[in-house]
């Protein structure tokens, strides 16, 4: 005998009961301070890094010709970015006073991969230009000569600057060697994966960095102390029990990631509004995924579209198998594409992409040898492509619309 489906008002949405979920009360008293683009009034436990990066660029104040630079490495979720921006919002209210025209600009350098990109975007906001048919160098020369004109001075964050090639990033360390000191009204902070960083610089790039900062991770007392902060500027009182901070403070130190306590933070939140529920429990933490892979958010958040139809087309290709090759998840690739009406790039193309996602960690790629005269690439991932596949998808949505 065939079911029968009883409609209820638990199986269905209407626009009351729409209206009666936007306006339900929250746990949430302003769930941006958990965003991870958000930048604190205090920032915690970082002073000793504070105070050299504030010794290292005052020298703008006292001769505003001055051009220098800083970079902060350390581990994912050790405050890095989060760092150069409190710093820079606040010295721009210190150096104003002195240089009315100082400006503050914000390069990721897994979306902006060139040097020419980089400096055609500043000579298109700065000198009106359109930013077509130079070489980078002529693109610094017309920067460079606009801002002695309008006396404007640039303080540039390039974050993940690993991620440039090693020829961009001495182009860029070599502008005040190629026009000199006095020309040069832009400083740079950079901002590097340890690890990443380590693999990366050579003799001629660290003799180019006249200050380098290394983050420690947070130790259980400083995680606590910033958890308990977020919480408190986040949630409304009496949501979460200090035994739950301290869970998260435990897992930030274990995972050496602040993100991740960020994380928890948000996605706990969240679930309390998606359930009624006032009070956030320590057990409640039992019910959120543990992905191994909040450290990839950003890199995912900013790759191309056929990019990331090239990490699902791995993740499919690897749903049954460990292993894959180039090959079997280029045939996953022709689906995604046609799944999500999007032109099918050559195998060739195809096969840059696979790079880039093995360059930035994402996928393990590694040269195997058929015979004497050829190789081949087997591709494998170090956690669930499952997991990671619905976040790609998820990705490619917000991207598409």
């Amino acid at each position: 005998m065939d079911q029968v489906i009883t409609i209820t008002a638990n199986n269905f949405y209407d626009l009351t009961k729409f209206k009666h979920v936007v306006h339900k009360d929250s746990v949430f008293r302003n769930i941006e301070v958990l965003d991870f683009s958000y930048i604190p009034d205090k920032l915690y436990m970082r002073n000793d890094i504070i105070n050299t990066l504030i010794c290292s660029f005052r020298r703008i104040i006292i001769d505003n010709k001055t051009s220098t630079n800083c970079l902060l490495t350390g581990l994912p979720g050790s405050g890095k970015t989060t760092i150069a921006r409190y710093f820079a919002k606040n010295f721009r209210q210190i150096v104003l006073e002195t240089i009315p025209n100082f400006h503050i600009e914000y390069f990721n350098c897994l979306g902006f991969r060139r040097n020419d990109t980089i400096v055609a975007n500043l000579v298109k906001k700065y000198c009106y230009s359109s930013g077509k048919g130079y070489a980078a160098e002529e693109f610094w020369v017309i920067l460079l000569k606009k801002l002695i004109y309008t006396k404007n001075y640039l303080f540039i964050i390039l974050d993940n600057i690993d991620y440039l090639s090693q020829q961009d990033l001495l182009q860029i360390l070599s502008l005040p060697e190629s026009f000199g000191h006095q020309n040069i009204r832009i400083s740079f902070l950079f901002i590097s994966r340890s690890k990443q960083w380590d693999e990366y610089k050579n003799q001629e790039i660290n003799q180019r960095i006249y200050d380098l900062i290394k983050i420690k991770p947070y130790s259980f007392e400083e995680a606590y102390t910033i958890l308990k902060d977020k919480y408190e500027l986040a949630f409304k009182e009496n949501v979460i029990s200090e035994d739950l901070i301290t869970q998260l403070a435990q897992i930030v130190v274990n995972t050496k990631n602040m993100r991740y306590g960020i994380e928890y933070l948000r996605k706990l939140g969240t679930y309390a509004d998606t359930k009624g529920f006032k009070v956030i429990l320590p057990e409640h933490l039992k019910k959120i995924p543990k992905e191994p892979y909040f450290e990839h958010y950003e890199v995912i958040e900013k790759l191309s579209i056929h990019e990331l139809l090239a990490y699902k087309s791995v993740c499919s290709a690897l749903d049954h198998s460990d292993i894959t090759t180039i090959e079997k998840a280029y045939l996953e690739y022709e689906k995604s594409c046609t799944e999500y009406k999007k032109k099918t790039h050559h195998i060739l193309t195809f096969g840059k992409y696979i790079r880039n996602l093995a360059k930035f960690k994402l996928i393990n790629k590694e040269i195997k040898q058929y015979s004497k005269y050829g190789r081949y690439a087997e591709i494998s991932l170090s956690y669930n492509p499952k997991g990671i596949k619905k976040e790609v998808e998820m990705f490619l949505n917000q991207k598409l619309v």
